[in-house]
């Protein structure tokens, strides 16, 4: 078989969404999430700016669930939706764990086809949202970013749901982003130092 493929058992696809129906099928869910317990949360984003998904995790934190958000590290700080910094960092103010993580340095891909590159690491490109509570899980999976550009894009996604192993195995897929991610906290801190000393070695250089 596929090494790259993971098997899902016993997940069953609800429906294919827009990408309007993204974002909404998600918020649904944490609406649901609000108002029967406690669940673990876990969403993946590349982009990220909606406030209305931020502050409906931000809820479903409050309300006892454990919630997650893993994005793009190169473009939580460095990318160029304006106003994905501030939307994090609300989140992580106010219960949401939100992390950072990259994709895998590209040296081997690029040597495989006799190519060569130095430096440059994949992205956390994956866009997906999970709730699961005892071996019960709902999933949202597709093209779709988290913002508002997004929204009138042509993109797919599906909803899904599953039941004991197929549960668990979307946990599993899930969770190995969350495990492979850094602390968005720390992450911001060590941006700040490179912009400040970067700053400050132009500045050097202009005083010469």
């Amino acid at each position: 078989g596929n090494p790259f493929v993971v098997a899902l058992r016993g997940v069953h696809v609800n429906g294919l969404c827009t990408a309007r129906g993204t974002q909404r099928a998600v918020l649904e869910m944490l609406g649901r999430a609000c108002h029967e317990g406690i669940w673990i949360i876990i969403l993946l984003g590349f982009t990220f700016d909606r406030d209305d998904i931020a502050d409906s995790l931000i809820d479903a934190a409050k309300k006892g669930s454990a919630v997650t958000g893993v994005f793009d590290k190169k473009n939580t700080f460095y990318g160029q939706t304006t106003h994905m910094p501030e939307t994090l960092a609300k989140m992580a103010a106010q219960g949401v764990a939100v992390r950072v993580l990259e994709g895998d340095v590209s040296t081997s891909e690029y040597e495989a086809v006799g190519r060569s590159i130095v430096g440059f690491r994949g992205l956390q490109h994956a866009k997906g949202f999970l709730m699961y509570r005892r071996e019960e899980a709902y999933a949202v999976l597709g093209s779709c970013n988290w913002t508002t550009a997004s929204r009138v894009n042509s993109e797919l996604g599906i909803v899904v749901r599953a039941k004991a192993e197929g549960a668990s195995d979307l946990l599993r897929w899930f969770g190995t982003a969350v495990l492979r991610s850094g602390d968005y906290k720390d992450a911001a801190h060590a941006a700040r130092l490179r912009k400040v000393s970067s700053a400050a070695g132009r500045s050097s250089s202009t005083g010469r």
